[in-house]
């Protein structure tokens, strides 16, 4: 499978839930190292980390819209919860919005990030660092997109609740995905820690190129295709190996 094929295939699928399907659609690319769906020791992977960057802020332009389509629904939806003390009729602004209620969105907009990010249920995009490792480098860059990620939130977050604060919503959302969802999902597939999914990847500095795996547990061994747990996984991946 093509990645233009993952993305169009489950667009319409990431309007039914908040986050977890937006995160099947970049995860499910970016973690497969955009691969193409096709590996082979010959072809190797058909990009590097720099340009699985630029695929990432690809997918997330496509991606922004609906995300962004979720928001509103969840803000309508808290809107219609609440009532005004007063009248008792649904509150017409995000603003009147109570601050337990607000509070509860926040934590919603969060949950949709993290979810973008990498879609398991406890994921938090603050522990973003854990995938740095030990790398000084990559350290700086997780803490670079971290606050990328907490400010634009805040800018998308502030927007609601003051439509008139001047905020460009347009522009936080962009900031968001490019800055910080795509390059967190690029994080999490190349650098070193914090992983516990199955995972498959180029194994650095083999000539001619070879792939290696974690089951799970967070080790990286020989990738074996007569292996059944390692084909098994390739398959769920959407990766095939020539």
């Amino acid at each position: 499978m093509q990645i233009h094929e993952i993305t169009h295939k489950r667009v319409d699928e990431a309007m039914l839930g908040v986050g977890a399907a937006i995160g099947r659609q970049i995860s499910g690319a970016l973690q497969r190292k955009a691969f193409g769906g096709v590996i082979s020791p010959t072809g190797g992977a058909t990009m590097d980390r720099a340009q699985a960057v630029q695929l990432g802020r690809q997918l997330s332009n496509t991606l922004t819209p609906v995300m962004m389509k979720q928001w509103a629904a969840a803000v309508q939806a808290a809107m219609a919860r609440s009532k005004d003390p007063t009248t008792g009729a649904p509150v017409t602004s995000a603003s009147e919005l109570s601050m337990d209620s607000k509070n509860a969105l926040k934590a919603e907009l969060d949950v949709m990030i993290n979810q973008a990010i990498q879609p398991r249920s406890a994921y938090n995009y603050n522990d973003l660092i854990k995938s740095a490792g030990t790398d000084p480098v990559a350290q700086g860059r997780a803490r670079a997109t971290i606050d990328n990620i907490s400010q634009a939130a805040d800018q998308i977050f502030k927007a609601t609740m003051d439509p008139a604060a001047g905020i460009n919503t347009a522009q936080a959302w962009q900031s968001l995905m490019q800055d910080g969802v795509a390059p967190a999902q690029n994080m999490i597939a190349y650098d070193a820690g914090g992983r516990d999914d199955p995972d498959i990847r180029v194994k650095r500095g083999s000539v001619p190129t070879t792939f290696e795996i974690d089951v799970g547990n967070g080790t990286y061994v020989d990738f074996d295709k007569t292996n059944p747990t390692h084909a098994a996984i390739a398959t769920k991946l959407g990766v095939e190996f020539k």
